[in-house]
């Protein structure tokens, strides 16, 4: 599995090293079966998601993404709004895909506040969590399961909530039945 995070990529200039740099070292020398991008897939600016997808493809794997607070419409009145271009070009922000070995949750973990102190708190919806409850109640306990999100699960900050406490109880204790648990998150 190839694994991505922030590439955070500014202008169609930053695309292009994207592509240099990042991707073309490895087309034709993987042996990976999938791979994500864990966030920030772009810095703003939701227009380069196309040009960034053109390259990305040339990898010549399944590849999945997911949000993080760069990758939102600022403009939006409120979180449920907040990923519409990202559904416009991606699908849906909360998704699972199985493969042969391994189970793969791919969560939206951005909570958006505009007009907050903060823009955006990590923390998941309660649909994300009805949805997580669903899948995990059909899946062998243990099957690995692979979590990609973007946001830490644990405060960044000493004192400041980062993610929100309640929602990383709440996840912790759908997943306390699954001994093989892995969390990939931004850096």
């Amino acid at each position: 599995m190839l694994v991505f995070a922030d590439s955070q990529t500014a202008s169609l200039a930053d695309v292009g090293y994207y592509q240099r740099d990042i991707v073309a070292p490895i087309i034709g020398k993987t042996t990976a079966r999938l791979g994500t991008t864990l966030g920030d897939i772009v810095s703003d600016d939701l227009n380069l998601y196309p040009a960034l997808n053109k390259f990305t493809t040339q990898l010549g794997v399944p590849w999945f993404h997911v949000p993080g607070n760069h990758d939102l419409n600022l403009d939006a009145q409120d979180d449920a709004q907040s990923l519409d271009s990202w559904h416009a070009v991606y699908g849906p922000d909360t998704y699972a895909v199985e493969e042969a070995n391994a189970s793969f949750v791919f969560l939206d973990d951005v909570i958006y506040t505009p007009g907050g102190k903060q823009a955006y708190i990590g923390g998941l919806r309660d649909d994300q969590f009805a949805f997580l409850q669903n899948y995990l109640a059909q899946l062998p306990r243990d099957r690995l399961l692979v979590l990609g999100m973007h946001i830490h699960l644990f405060d960044a900050v000493p004192g400041q909530e980062t993610f929100r406490h309640a929602d990383r109880r709440r996840l912790f204790a759908l997943l306390k039945e699954f001994p093989h648990v892995l969390v990939l998150k931004w850096p």
